[in-house]
C-alpha cells in the first residue's frame, strides 16, 4: 500500500512538473548541441516531444493493400546499435541519439530470434520463422523441426511442409516476389519459397556431391507446382543451378 501511495505521488509530481514543458512538434530544440544536452530542461522536453508524438498518432484501422517486407541480415540489437551510433557520427552528430529510418515508423517491435534445436539462429531457420510464423531447426528451411539436417525424406513429406506468406499471397490469386542482393536460392530469400532439410543443397549438384561424399543415402529430385497468382524472383546471379 505504502509503494502505490508513493507511485501515486510521484506521478502527480511528474504531471506538474511535466505542464511547464508542453512542447509540441513545432518547438525546435538542436537535440545535439552539447549545452543542451547538459541541461534538465532539454530532457523533460524531449520526454515530453517524444509522448506527443505518440499520443497524437493515430491508430491505423485500414487494411493494407500490399506487404513489402525488408530484411536486413543480421539485423541484432548490438548490430543495430553500431550501426545507429556510426551513422550519427558520419552525419557529425551525437550518435547515440540518432536513429536510423525504420526506427522512426510509428509502430515497431522486436523479433526474437532462435532455432527450436540451438540456441544462436542462422539464416535458414530464421527465414522459417518471419516468413511463415513456425520455428524450425538449425540449417533447415520451409519444413518443421520434424526434419533433422539432411533427411531429404522427411522434407518432402507434405505435412512437414511451411507455406510462406508468399504462397499465402499466391493461393489467394495475389502477387508475391522477392528481390535480394545475394543468390535467390541463398537462406534468407529462400524462405519465400524452399523446402529443405539444408540449407547448402541450393542446386542438385550440391545434393549429388553429398551423396558421393557418403554423408547423405540417397536423393531424388523432387518438384512443387502451385496455382494461383502470379510469382516473380530478381536477385544477383538469380540462382545456383
Amino acid at each position: 500500500m505504502r509503494a502505490l501511495r508513493f507511485f501515486a505521488a510521484l506521478a502527480l509530481q511528474l504531471t506538474a512538473c511535466s505542464s511547464q514543458y508542453k512542447y509540441g512538434p513545432e518547438q525546435s530544440w538542436d537535440l545535439d548541441s552539447i549545452s543542451e544536452l547538459k541541461s534538465k530542461e532539454f530532457w523533460f522536453h524531449d520526454a515530453q516531444r517524444t509522448l506527443y508524438n505518440k499520443l497524437s498518432t493515430p491508430p491505423n484501422q485500414y487494411r493494407a493493400k500490399n506487404v513489402i517486407f525488408f530484411l536486413g541480415d543480421g539485423m541484432s540489437v548490438p548490430t543495430v546499435t553500431a550501426g545507429r551510433i556510426f551513422d550519427g557520427q558520419l552525419r557529425g552528430v551525437v550518435g547515440e541519439r540518432n536513429r536510423l529510418e525504420f526506427e522512426k515508423f510509428n509502430y515497431v517491435g522486436l523479433s526474437k530470434t532462435y532455432c527450436v534445436n540451438k540456441q544462436v539462429a542462422d539464416s535458414a531457420c530464421t527465414a522459417s520463422a518471419y516468413l511463415s510464423g513456425i520455428k524450425a531447426n538449425y540449417l533447415t528451411i520451409g519444413v518443421t523441426a520434424d526434419v533433422e539436417l539432411n533427411d531429404c525424406k522427411g522434407s518432402r513429406l507434405p505435412q512437414n511442409r511451411l507455406s510462406s506468406i508468399a504462397a499465402w499471397a499466391l493461393k489467394g490469386g495475389k502477387s508475391a516476389g522477392l528481390v535480394t542482393t545475394t543468390r535467390v536460392t541463398h537462406a534468407s530469400p529462400a524462405g519465400v519459397y524452399a523446402h529443405t532439410s539444408n540449407r547448402d543443397f541450393e542446386s542438385d549438384y550440391d545434393v549429388t556431391k553429398l551423396v558421393k561424399s557418403g554423408k547423405l543415402s540417397r536423393y531424388r529430385p523432387a518438384t512443387d507446382r502451385r496455382r494461383g497468382g502470379q510469382a516473380t524472383a530478381s536477385g544477383h546471379g538469380r540462382w545456383n543451378h
